[in-house]
């Protein structure tokens, strides 16, 4: 590619075109500054010095302009292939997260039939327990509790009232459970 000699500020000295002529934001502006620099160069060049400079600029334009042709085709092959992975992207992003759901799907249903056996087996046992006789022998100790609860002076404490009931309900072997049942029953709105 050739350059431009008048680019090269040799006869204008230091100063930019812009210095020079000022901006050009018209075509007035542009008629006047064509006009002014023609006879500038007029002056101070021989005819066959402005025909090597046209010469030059015709040269150095043709190339600027195969350059923003190149770069133009460059832009739209680079354009065309960020569309193409944009949408290997997405296709390979639906993909992924098919799987995932697919993989999520798999883990929750095994969970939910993990949790279901729990929940069978966890209903199993408390009906089994709910027809034990230790079950029977705790609803009666329930209304024990609720009699007491009217007529306080019956019992010091949950101490005395845990030793009673094993003395009513020999099956059951520990006062500290009967307790804690009381302590339950606290907790729990009160019966009428």
């Amino acid at each position: 590619m050739t350059s431009d000699p008048s680019a090269s500020g040799e006869k204008a000295g230091n100063r930019t075109f812009r210095d020079r002529y000022g901006e050009i934001n018209s075509e007035a502006d542009y008629n006047r500054v064509s006009s002014h620099l023609a006879d500038e160069l007029t002056r101070e060049n021989t005819a066959e010095e402005l025909a090597l400079a046209l010469a030059h600029h015709l040269i150095y334009v043709d190339e600027l302009r195969s350059v923003i042709r190149e770069q133009r085709r460059l832009i739209q092959a680079q354009e065309a292939a960020t569309t193409r992975r944009e949408g290997l992207i997405v296709e390979m992003s639906i993909q992924a997260a098919t799987e995932v759901a697919n993989k999520t799907a798999t883990k929750a249903a095994i969970a939910i039939r993990r949790n279901l056996s729990k929940v069978l087996a966890s209903n199993a046992a408390k009906a089994k327990h709910a027809s034990s006789a230790k079950a029977a022998d705790k609803v009666v100790m329930r209304e024990y509790w609720a009699d007491w609860q009217v007529n306080p002076e019956r019992y010091d404490g949950k101490a005395a009232f845990a030793r009673d009931m094993l003395d009513k309900f020999p099956d059951w072997c520990n006062s500290k459970v009967i307790e804690g049942f009381c302590r339950d029953w606290e907790k729990e709105k009160p019966v009428k």
